[in-house]
């Protein structure tokens, strides 16, 4: 009972509207005709953006009226429990078949989580769709909801919405490198999305207590089950990483995230859909004018680099164990690292070993 009296702290974050994305985004400037007041409210949301990407911020925003976005999220989701309580062999095969992966050994029946991943390719005529081009795969998204089809055939239609809805993300995260960009000065955000030409797409299910028990129950005999989903009704969130902070000079500030499986009711699984947009892996990283107090400090939104913020972390109380999984910094990058390097050296002092993830 003493677990459940402790009020948990909500974070909200700032909400920006599709619609002024594509404005404040937009390769034509403002007229000088426009509305001085509908100039002010964009200098507004720039500054509102800037604020909550940056070193006093969450280090994330949610951009919200995206068109399709609803459809093909939940179109997408539904998918991720199907797939995850699979038999491993069948569940391979359509992976193959499909060109989807995974970065966790599917063989292994007490995961706790299961991620199906794809490479998304993209190029600068991301940003010219507006929208619009993923209107069309709504429809596909919404037929396919109403039909009793095998999962073989259901697949195909998952890689096509992963594709979509992927894409779909990416030209925000890159409209959104652009309004970045344009405050910061140069274009080094925009410019080091597009010279990798490619983002990691991960559909992931959160596996509850049941799913590991129908797992090893059904690895001896056939069997499927049928789940329930609920959805909540928000944006995507498009939260900042370690290499636009460093990109940035410090003036986007990276973020610590977590998700895991509830621990009740243990009949509950979360599913989510995620894409990772980085450099390319040539791209060479410089330490020129980064802020020293936050290089050579922990993590950088975690440890913050005001006293302001050290005051508020100190009230809060913050785990110490996050000090020990996340390594700071300075341990990780070096001058002249190119974003291959320093996306090794990540991996291998988180996960260990190598430099690849594992089982983690």
């Amino acid at each position: 009972m003493e677990e459940d009296a402790e009020a948990e702290t909500l974070l909200h974050p700032y909400e920006l509207q599709f619609s002024d994305l594509l404005l404040l985004s937009s390769d034509e400037p403002l007229s000088s005709s426009s509305d001085a007041e509908e100039i002010q409210r964009l200098e507004l949301i720039t500054s509102c953006i800037m604020e909550n990407l940056g070193p006093n911020g969450p280090g994330l925003v949610a951009i919200t009226g995206v068109p399709g976005r609803s459809s093909l999220r939940s179109s997408l989701l539904r998918f991720a429990p199907k797939l995850a309580l699979l038999d491993f062999r069948d569940l391979n095969r359509l992976l193959k078949e499909n060109g989807l992966g995974s970065d966790v050994p599917l063989k292994n029946l007490d995961r706790t989580v299961s991620p199906f991943t794809m490479n998304l390719k993209y190029g600068q005529s991301v940003l010219a769709s507006s929208g619009k081009a993923y209107q069309s795969g709504i429809k596909d998204c919404m037929v396919t909801d109403r039909r009793e089809e095998s999962l073989a055939s259901d697949i195909k239609i998952l890689r096509n919405i992963f594709e979509v809805l992927g894409s779909l993300m990416i030209e925000l995260g890159c409209r959104l490198a652009r309004v970045c960009d344009r405050v910061i000065g140069g274009q080094d955000l925009e410019q080091s999305l597009f010279e990798a030409g490619t983002a990691n797409g991960r559909l992931i299910h959160y596996h509850s207590g049941f799913d590991n028990l129908f797992l090893q129950a059904s690895s001896k005999r056939k069997e499927s089950i049928t789940k329930g989903h609920a959805g909540v009704n928000s944006g995507i969130m498009i939260m900042v990483g370690e290499s636009a902070d460093i990109l940035s000079k410090g003036r986007l500030r990276a973020t610590l995230h977590s998700v895991s499986r509830p621990s009740r009711p243990k009949d509950l699984s979360r599913e989510n859909f995620v894409v990772f947009l980085h450099p390319a892996w040539s791209k060479t990283f410089s330490l020129l004018n980064y802020p020293v107090d936050c290089w050579s400090s922990g993590d950088q939104q975690l440890n913050g680099c005001t006293s302001e913020s050290s005051t508020k972390l100190e009230s809060e109380k913050l785990p110490q164990e996050i000090y020990k999984i996340v390594p700071p910094l300075s341990t990780r990058l070096k001058e002249g690292m190119t974003f291959a390097e320093f996306s090794k050296e990540t991996t291998k002092q988180y996960y260990g070993g190598s430099g690849l993830q594992s089982k983690r």
